[in-house]
């Protein structure tokens, strides 16, 4: 049973990586903490298991690359997480005339990515499209990246930080429906459909959609580490999450909450309340700040 106080500077909603990163920071900066996650064990989407009866091995459940998480949150808790690069960037089968064909692009070798767009489409213009697209990408995640660890910034603000020769990168990239670029620089549509894939992920859009759906969702998938990157972790998401609980109960500041859920918050002018289940039994905490960790359906 959870030793729960009565009140608390700060109640966090939900345990997954973002509530547990504002957990360690408050904690670190004095402010009692208490963490209230639904779910017997904390991490939400960035939570580890072991599949494999007898074998000592863990694997990511729902989210297994890291790219968003700035390494100044790394150096500031002072994690002890490992990230591991990928030899493969990416492999895409084809089927032509019954032949089965491929285009292997490598991280740690791309020098041979000319070849492969060769051996997949006979010449080089959709190589060099390729890499002209890529450099828009980086152009845009060199200005956009920095400012995931400060105050939010306007449109205007964040255009204004580009130089000259980069704005076709914006219009590109951010004004226009991604599909008018895509199909400009590359002329396969298997080579197409590769690079739209970062612009598809998880929705329901397409290249010439004009809400611009999908260039939210590029940007969300090219811009992280400055590079685009995304990396392994060294026993799978679950090892983040144990070294941010680890980082939060070492200030003994925070407490947490599994299985306690929130059906209730109260906002007051000094104070709020919140109410919860747990075990059974119905609860309730005041709080000067309530922090919500949870999707907008949810809550």
């Amino acid at each position: 049973m959870y030793a729960i106080g009565p009140r608390y500077d700060v109640t966090v909603i939900g345990g997954g990586h973002n509530g547990l990163v504002s957990a360690c920071y408050l904690a670190k900066a004095g402010l009692s903490v208490l963490v209230l996650e639904r779910n017997v064990e904390l991490g939400g989407a960035t939570r580890s298991a072991r599949v494999f009866e007898g074998m000592d091995a863990k694997l990511s459940v729902y989210s297994y690359l890291v790219s968003l998480f700035p390494g100044k949150i790394v150096e500031d808790l002072d994690l002890n997480l490992r990230l591991k690069s990928r030899s493969t960037a990416s492999w895409t089968p084809a089927l032509d005339d019954g032949k089965l064909r491929e285009l292997l692009l490598l991280n740690n070798a791309p020098d041979g990515n000319r070849e492969a767009f060769l051996a997949l489409t006979g010449d080089e213009r959709d190589y060099r499209g390729f890499l002209e697209l890529q450099e828009m990408q980086e152009q845009l995640a060199s200005v956009i990246w920095p400012s995931l660890t400060e105050p939010l910034v306007s449109r205007e603000e964040m255009r204004s930080r580009l130089d000259r020769d980069k704005e076709r990168a914006w219009q590109a990239l951010v004004e226009e429906p991604l599909g008018e670029v895509i199909e400009r620089l590359i002329s396969s549509d298997l080579v197409r459909g590769l690079v739209f894939t970062d612009g598809k992920i998880g929705l329901s859009t397409y290249p010439q959609d004009p809400s611009l759906l999908q260039n939210r969702c590029f940007l969300y998938h090219i811009i992280g580490r400055g590079t685009g990157e995304w990396r392994v972790p060294v026993g799978g998401m679950g090892a983040l999450v144990d070294e941010l609980v680890r980082v939060a109960r070492s200030t003994g500041k925070v407490t947490f909450a599994t299985g306690a859920k929130v059906g209730s918050v109260c906002p007051g002018e000094k104070r709020s309340s919140v109410g919860f289940e747990m075990a059974g039994k119905e609860s309730e905490v005041d709080a000067r700040f309530v922090l919500c960790n949870a999707s907008a359906q949810v809550l």
